[in-house]
């Protein structure tokens, strides 16, 4: 899998892109904000009724986060691993 940086048209927000898990039959193609989450960040996003997504940076693979991801592996807090939230032109931060 390999995963795009871009530059949202709509925004100028950066960005990654990609297929989601390890391969296209059970993924879902995704578009995270660049930016990573801090543990605070990640309670804003999910507040807002947004997607966050783990990025693990050695295989170029995003995962959805679930509860108990997010509970055993708060954002930030593992080496070779970020959070990212779904990318969304009216960001998060404003609607939070």
């Amino acid at each position: 899998m390999s995963l795009t940086h871009a530059t949202c048209r709509r925004c100028g927000r950066e960005t990654i892109g990609g297929w989601s898990g390890t391969g296209q039959l059970l993924s879902v193609q995704t578009t995270v904000d660049a930016d990573p989450l801090t543990p605070e960040q990640e309670l804003r996003v999910l507040v807002a009724g947004c997607w966050t997504w783990t990025l693990y940076t050695v295989a170029a693979q995003l995962h959805p986060r679930s509860a108990r991801i997010i509970r055993q592996r708060p954002a930030g807090t593992r080496p070779r691993q970020t959070v990212h939230a779904d990318h969304q032109c009216t960001p998060w931060r404003n609607r939070a």
